[in-house]
């Protein structure tokens, strides 16, 4: 609705204005000419073109423009047609459907094809030199967010020197996408490449890319800059002619990582060939093997992954150099995100929870926009077949306007929905899981999350999406189910009964930068030694053999010496600061089912060595577990050197509470004909008897119990092993790991 500025004058926002509307393929390509902004407006309502009724606006910055209903032929002397939604009867209506306006004439060129849109291109990139501005927003004038400008500085000076994949974590709602558009213009980058996890999220990040988002509103671009020529692949490319063609027609190319992953081999080939740098948004779903292998064809292009949070769906940690991080607890400190408040429903029946956390929510949301709130509701699903359901729910319960969002409907369908949000005639969505990500109005402030995401970095994303700060906007609230068994414990703390989302959130977040931070500062410490292994990749089992040494230092560089040169896939990458080295080498044998000279079993074994000054103890982990490698201790750490075994080794169990032992060998003292039992069971000690254990003694031992309230596995082995069944998030972590057990070890 428009606001009155005087009699016959009104403010309205004027739609943006296409400069260049063009194809490579089937694939669009656009230009700005204007970008949305408000006018005040001269208003004449009683005008008709032809025998339809029309609304003239006309102002000194805009000229004259008609609104109208349907299709006309512009008359002589106006600037412009804009088509709207509205009565007839009463023109001043179309006021009312701003939200629906869009420009008939003048329409922009379409070439008949795209000869002259690589000159097109160099001219926008041309108007970009000097146009950029590093202005700090302060509370009297606009400009970028401290977040922002850190990320931007920090990018732009690893570019100086480095070229590798670099990683950006800002929390969501922090401005990651002005941010790209900032690192675009100032850096004049062209053809940009920007992968996103959805269509959603592709369409919103397009739009901001077209009109340079908010940065020239705010003085950071200068007002005489080009808007881009932006492309969008929503149709396969033909081939990789055409796929040079469309990049090379464009400042920006935004795709999905599935249009992206299924293009044929040649076509993804050229796209990074001609590509300069390639931005990825929402990071953390990188983990499939298909995009990360797509990812490793820019090995030679800088590549930015931009994530709200350091890990994966899966845990694990998005892969890359972290070049900055924001903290969650900044982002709340400065007002970046509205407070949140957690109600929780208590329903063990699942097939009631549905319905108690429906009611939840919608009581929130009907009161909020009962208090003039304009707040929408999300209720989010883990699957298709459960946002059916809960949509047939929120449907009975009167709400029948809620509209469901998934992957497998249409473009034109989810947009339909989009729609439906964007205008008002629903407050209600039911997404499954990434939509829930692309779809992004600071106007969500409900969440109904009737299946939990398991996962820290899913939940803190999608939280993120209804703490954004907006003027006129209320806080956000989280309606949750707190009694399912099934969520990771890295997030249990957030379905406890009364717990604070604010702090908590915090906490959680900033523990997960703080480990990403550690790790990103352990990879690093490799230097070049480690730019032919896969570092961060490399999930390595908690396994270890140790070795007390008594010489001051150790001398990684002696590594070769226990390795046949002629098996090592790379030279060892050494981490001195840490203490650490990472072998990679191949062994072969004969096959065991004949003797074929030219037939041989090859396999790889990673080896990692770690000695720990502090407990002069030498660690060494190998896949290969067939021997407790002395040769390799006494390379590094000289001839000097004694494995720890026998029943020291069974120290490792300090401080496991309530173990329960599942395997057991026992070596018999005194009995030759069997000297060697293994028992094997749920909890084995339940199963033998005393007379069973007498003149026998412990050779090895497995158990699961609790260390630190937590849930722990240990193995041990009188001939020096010692393992968990957990997998290292990475190398780092089986370093801390092996701290844990030395201090068990040394400890009488």
């Amino acid at each position: 609705m428009s606001t009155e500025a005087g009699a016959g004058e009104a403010t309205v926002v004027l739609p943006r204005r296409l400069a260049l509307d063009a194809r490579v393929g089937a694939n669009k390509l656009r230009q700005l000419e204007v970008a949305a902004a408000h006018h005040v407006v001269r208003i004449s309502p009683a005008l008709h073109a032809g025998r339809v009724p029309v609304l003239q606006l006309e102002s000194e910055a805009a000229g004259r423009i008609l609104i109208c209903p349907r299709r006309i032929t512009p008359p002589t002397g106006v600037a412009g047609v804009i088509l709207s939604d509205g009565t007839e009867a009463d023109p001043l209506s179309y006021l009312e459907y701003q939200d629906s306006w869009r420009w008939l004439a003048p329409k922009p060129p379409r070439p008949q094809d795209a000869r002259n849109l690589p000159q097109v291109c160099e001219s926008v990139i041309a108007s970009w030199e000097g146009a950029f501005t590093f202005r700090e927003a302060s509370h009297s004038s606009a400009g970028l967010r401290t977040p922002q400008l850190g990320a931007l500085h920090a990018l732009v000076g690893y570019w100086t020197a480095r070229d590798d994949v670099a990683t950006i974590v800002m929390p969501t709602g922090t401005g990651k996408t002005d941010t790209m558009i900032a690192a675009l213009v100032r850096e004049r980058l062209t053809p940009l490449l920007v992968a996103v996890p959805s269509r959603a999220l592709r369409t919103q990040l397009a739009d901001k890319f077209l009109s340079l988002g908010l940065l020239k509103d705010v003085g950071c671009i200068s007002s005489s800059a080009d808007y881009p020529v932006v492309g969008v692949i929503d149709r396969r490319i033909a081939n990789a002619a055409e796929a040079r063609e469309l990049l090379g027609s464009c400042n920006v190319l935004v795709a999905t990582m599935q249009a992206l992953t299924q293009a044929v081999p040649e076509v993804q080939a050229t796209l990074a060939e001609e590509a300069s740098h390639l931005f990825i948004d929402e990071a953390h779903h990188i983990g499939a093997r298909t995009w990360a292998e797509f990812r490793q064809l820019f090995a030679d292009r800088p590549v930015v992954q931009f994530t709200a949070t350091p890990y994966r769906g899966d845990g694990r940690h998005v892969s890359g150099r972290s070049i900055y991080e924001y903290p969650l607890r900044l982002a709340q400190a400065a007002g970046y995100f509205r407070p949140i408040s957690f109600h929780p429903v208590y329903e063990f029946d699942p097939g009631a929870a549905d319905e108690r956390i429906a009611q939840a929510a919608l009581g929130i949301l009907d009161e909020d926009v009962g208090s003039g709130r304009d707040h929408l509701l999300m209720a989010r699903c883990k699957s298709i077949t459960r946002a059916e359901q809960v949509h047939a729910l929120y449907q009975s319960l009167g709400r029948t306007d809620a509209v469901l969002v998934h992957s497998q409907q249409t473009q034109s369908e989810q947009q339909e929905a989009f729609d439906a949000m964007n205008n008002r005639r629903s407050r209600i969505i039911i997404c499954v899981d990434m939509f829930g990500e692309g779809f992004d109005l600071p106007e969500l402030k409900v969440a109904a999350l009737h299946d939990h995401h398991r996962g820290l970095a899913i939940t803190l994303q999608f939280i993120g999406r209804f703490t954004r700060t907006t003027p006129d906007l209320g806080d956000a609230s989280v309606v949750a189910n707190i009694t399912d068994p099934r969520v990771e414990s890295a997030i249990a703390d957030l379905y406890a009964q009364d717990s604070d989302w604010n702090g908590l959130l915090s906490e959680i977040s900033e523990g997960a930068l703080g480990r990403h931070a550690r790790r990103a500062e352990f990879l690093d410490g490799f230097g070049e030694s480690a730019d032919e292994l896969p570092l961060q990749t490399i999930y390595p089992k908690m396994s270890t053999v140790v070795y007390e040494v008594d010489a001051a230092r150790w001398h990684p560089e002696r590594i070769g010496e226990a390795f046949d040169e002629s098996k090592l896939f790379a030279e060892p990458a050494i981490n001195l600061r840490s203490n650490v080295a990472v072998v990679i080498a191949f062994d072969d044998e004969n096959v065991p089912w004949g003797n074929v000279r030219w037939l041989r079993n090859t396999t790889w074994h990673l080896y990692l060595i770690h000695y720990n000054e502090d407990q002069r103890l030498l660690f060494i982990h190998s896949s290969d577990n067939r021997g407790v490698h002395k040769e390799l201790a006494e390379a590094v750490a000289g001839a000097g050197v004694s494995l720890v075994g026998g029943d020291r080794v069974f120290r490792v169990l300090g401080g496991i509470q309530r173990l329960v032992v599942a395997n057991l060998g026992l070596k018999a003292a005194l009995n030759r004909a069997v000297r060697f039992t293994m028992y094997a069971g749920p909890d084995v000690r339940q199963g033998i008897s005393d007379a069973q254990l007498q003149n026998r003694v412990a050779s090895n031992l497995f158990g699961f119990g609790y260390e630190a309230g937590s849930r722990a596995s240990v193995g041990c082995s009188q001939k020096g092993r010692i393992w968990s069944y957990r997998v290292a998030e990475d190398i780092s972590e089986w370093t801390r790991w092996c701290a844990e057990i030395g201090d068990k070890l040394a400890d009488n």
